[in-house]
């Protein structure tokens, strides 16, 4: 009888705890902060914060659950897309044979495969690579620059 009393009581305390986990979250997201929370529902504002700590984790793993499934869901597409015009490309038809390209294409960036492209940063011309330079020489550099503005605008207002 006593561990049918202990059972009682742990299933209680875990709905308690449900129950403020839930109102901590609701609070958090009314911008509420952990203090108040804490107030609010008489427990340690380093409790609130432990709560909405456990609720965003639990959200992200459930998110990462969802897209692992979406991926494996759109891969289940892709390969019955294939799958369909497979023959039809390994005959020559040049629609199918596009189709299966795009297909691969698409499970590609899906799935990550593709390496990323490198980008060399150039000037705004696409001729000259940027200077690999410190602030401070970046600045030295804007206010040399400036300065010979200045002295171009002088040069062209004399007579």
């Amino acid at each position: 009888m006593s561990g049918t009393n202990n059972t009682g009581a742990l299933a209680a305390e875990q709905m308690k705890k449900a129950s403020r986990l839930e109102s901590v979250v609701v609070a958090r997201m009314a911008g509420k902060s952990y203090r108040k929370i804490a107030t609010e529902l008489g427990i340690p504002a380093s409790t609130a914060h432990e709560y909405a700590t456990e609720a965003l984790n639990a959200y992200r793993e459930t998110a990462r659950e969802r897209a692992g499934q979406l991926v494996e869901l759109e891969q289940q597409r892709l390969d019955a897309i294939q799958a369909a015009n497979w023959a039809n490309a390994m005959q020559g038809s040049k629609t199918a044979a596009d189709t299966v390209l795009r297909v691969m294409e698409r499970r590609a960036k899906l799935l990550g495969l593709d390496a990323p492209t490198k980008i060399a940063p150039t000037d705004p011309s696409g001729d000259n690579p940027y200077l690999a330079a410190s602030d401070d020489e970046l600045r030295a550099l804007a206010a040399k620059v400036a300065a010979g503005a200045a002295g171009d605008t002088e040069r062209t207002e004399q007579p």
